[in-house]
C-alpha cells in the first residue's frame, strides 16, 4: 500500500507562504514547514521533489495573489490599475515587496520582458502613442521607478502621516499623466 500523507500539498504551500510571508523565502526549509504543519519533512517531500520546487509553488501563489490583486481595481486605466495593484501588495505583503522587487532574485521576469508588455499596452494610449519608441521606453523607466519608490515608502511604513494610500495613488496618477505630458511637451519643443 502506498503511502498517504494527512498533509494534502496545498496546506504545505499555505504553510511555507506564512513562513515566507513573514520571514522571507530562504526561510522556508523542510524543518521549518515540518515545524509549522506540526509534522515530519516526511509529507514535505511526498509532496515536492526539493525544496525549491515548494519554494517555487510558494512564490507562484504570490503571484496569483498580486493577479487577483490587480484584478480587484476599477479604473479603466490599466496602468493607474498596475500602479494601485502595486501600491496594495507592497502594502499588505511587505516581505514578499522587498524580496521581489527590492533584492536579485530568479522569480520575476527581466526588466526588458516587463518592458516589452508595457510598451505592447501603451500603444493605445493616446498621448504616448505620439511618442517614439525610445521616448516610450524611458517614459516606462520613469513611471517604474516613481512607482517603485512609493511602494517601497508603503512596504516600510514610511509614508508621511499626513498621506493615506489613496493620497499615494492618487499622486502616482497626477504624477505619471504629469511625466507623460513632459515627454510630449519635449518632443514638440524639439522641433
Amino acid at each position: 500500500m502506498p503511502f498517504e500523507s494527512k498533509y494534502s500539498k496545498e496546506s504545505i504551500i499555505d504553510a511555507a507562504f506564512e513562513i515566507a510571508r513573514n520571514d522571507g523565502f530562504s526561510a522556508i526549509t523542510a524543518r521549518s514547514v515540518a515545524k509549522k504543519i506540526k509534522g515530519s519533512v516526511a509529507p514535505i517531500y511526498f509532496n515536492f521533489d526539493h525544496i525549491d520546487d515548494l519554494i517555487h509553488a510558494v512564490v507562484e501563489k504570490v503571484f496569483k495573489i498580486s493577479q487577483d490583486i490587480l484584478l480587484e481595481q476599477t479604473s479603466d486605466n490599466l496602468y493607474e490599475n498596475m500602479g494601485k495593484a502595486g501600491f496594495v501588495f507592497a502594502n499588505r505583503y511587505p516581505v514578499f515587496f522587498r524580496e521581489l522587487v527590492l533584492l536579485p532574485n530568479p522569480y520575476l521576469a527581466s526588466y526588458e520582458q516587463t518592458e516589452e508588455a508595457m510598451l505592447e499596452g501603451l500603444k493605445a494610449d493616446p498621448l504616448v502613442s505620439k511618442l517614439t519608441l525610445k521616448e516610450r521606453k524611458m517614459l516606462i523607466f520613469k513611471v517604474k521607478a516613481l512607482q517603485i519608490g512609493f511602494q517601497t515608502m508603503i512596504a516600510n511604513h514610511q509614508l508621511p502621516d499626513f498621506m493615506t494610500q489613496k493620497d499615494v495613488e492618487d499622486l502616482f496618477i497626477e504624477l505619471g499623466s504629469d511625466l507623460a505630458q513632459l515627454e510630449l511637451y519635449k518632443k514638440e519643443n524639439k522641433k
